[in-house]
């Protein structure tokens, strides 16, 4: 059974600057009505819907929100309400125009507590990585576990490793070691032992290289991880992650806890982190889509609303693509930006000679490079909501038949944007 998350009760302060300066008065007295009967609901114990204690504070706080639409405060107080009356999908709904509207990761963890006791694991995940994007670990630690089952499940590591390198320069000792028994655990629980003891090794050695100097920490990890590669690990991917259950698989492979002496130079830690995450074998991913008969639209391959990234965009990784050194300039001023396709990509384009146009694709989390294997004459067509790309447009097309080309000359390919892949599923026929 997963770990229960419990809710996090709003402030009950008056959001001041979301009101119009004509409305505070007025706002201020109802705010502190609705503050007075909450407190005292939950003094004399009587906050379930029974009661009928909630139902007039909703009343106002519905009212509050019609007034002030754009409103974050409003409408995260109307959620709490929601959810303590047991009306779970407007509580969903509420929480999820909070979160996306204020980017705040109170927000972003109520939003999955919502999210998980609704069964919608995907959301709890995703909503799980923007809280832990900007608090630490360590305040959070059941949450913590909570998220590494749930990416487990969800067959990602990326956005782990964005984290690691969102934290690079605002890391404590405590969670950097947290950090770093989570890589560890995860190899453990990956399901190819050779390629999990390969990567470890290779690890210990860019650790020798990185730190050679933090002598503690390198002999600690040294005895780590020397026994870890000795293993034979039949470990299946098939139980619920506790906090109980992640400190004693760690302690079958590791000898000793890493002292505070031994995290003097943690901040060199984070590039180590980053690697020993990109080693982690990914689970099996779905199958990609099929190809389809009739030409799809964009709406079939939607993203929702809150996968789409707003934060700002990590520096291009130039080492992820052998070609990506050669197209810098072109890379680093496209990707600033910010994300324009399948929600957390920035595609990038540039003329690669007379008509032909060539694009990278640059994930914003985490500034990985990858180059699509087509180019085209007639440009593309993409959505910052949707994962479909199409290539050489049926407008596109028109257009060009108008002026005295030949349509043949040119080929209309759909392609949907599959876990760092460009997957053809419709071929147009002009």
């Amino acid at each position: 059974m997963n770990a229960i998350l419990e809710l996090k009760e709003p402030d009950f302060k008056l959001p001041k600057e979301e009101l119009s300066r004509s409305a505070k008065k007025e706002v201020s007295v109802i705010w502190n009505r609705i503050r007075d009967r909450y407190q005292y609901a939950k003094k004399v114990n009587e906050l379930g819907a029974t009661y009928g204690r909630i139902q007039p504070i909703l009343t106002e706080l519905e009212g509050l929100a019609k007034r002030f639409p754009s409103s974050a405060s409003v409408k995260r107080h109307l959620a709490y309400f929601y959810f303590l009356s047991n009306n779970r999908q407007d509580a969903l709904k509420s929480y999820r125009e909070t979160a996306i509207s204020s980017q705040n990761e109170i927000d972003w963890y109520n939003l999955a507590v919502v999210a998980q006791e609704a069964g919608n694991e995907e959301l709890a995940c995703y909503c799980l990585s923007r809280v832990f994007h900007k608090s630490p670990a360590t305040e959070e630690q059941e949450a913590w576990y909570l998220y590494i089952d749930l990416l487990l499940k969800c067959n990602s590591h990326r956005e782990l490793i964005a984290i690691c390198q969102a934290k690079a320069q605002k890391i404590s000792q405590e969670e950097t070691a947290l950090l770093l028994e989570t890589a560890v655990y995860l190899l453990i629980m990956a399901d190819e032992k050779s390629a999990a003891r390969e990567a470890l090794r290779k690890a210990f050695c860019a650790f020798e290289l990185a730190i050679a100097s933090c002598t503690p920490l390198v002999a600690k990890l040294a005895s780590c991880f020397s026994r870890l590669t000795s293993l034979v690990l039949p470990l299946p991917l098939s139980h619920t992650l506790t906090g109980k259950r992640f400190i004693a698989r760690l302690r079958e492979i590791r000898p000793c806890h890493f002292g505070k002496d031994a995290m003097m130079k943690y901040k060199s830690i984070c590039p180590i982190l980053v690697f020993l995450l990109a080693c982690v074998p990914e689970p099996r991913l779905p199958p990609p889509p099929d190809r389809v008969t009739e030409r799809p639209a964009f709406e079939q391959f939607a993203v929702p609303e809150y996968r789409i990234y707003k934060d700002k965009p990590r520096p291009v990784n130039l080492v992820s693509h052998p070609r990506a050194i050669r197209f810098r300039d072109r890379l680093i001023q496209g990707a600033q930006i910010g994300p324009n396709f399948a929600g957390d990509q920035t595609i990038v384009r540039w003329f690669c000679g007379g008509e032909c146009q060539q694009i990278a694709v640059v994930d914003a989390q985490t500034g990985g490079v990858i180059f699509a294997p087509f180019v085209t004459h007639l440009g593309f067509r993409f959505r910052l909501n949707s994962k479909l790309l199409i290539v050489n447009p049926p407008e596109a097309v028109e257009r060009a038949a108008r002026t005295g080309k030949s349509k043949s000359h040119y080929r209309t390919a759909y392609y949907v944007w599959h876990y760092g892949e460009f997957v053809e599923i419709y071929a147009g026929k002009n």
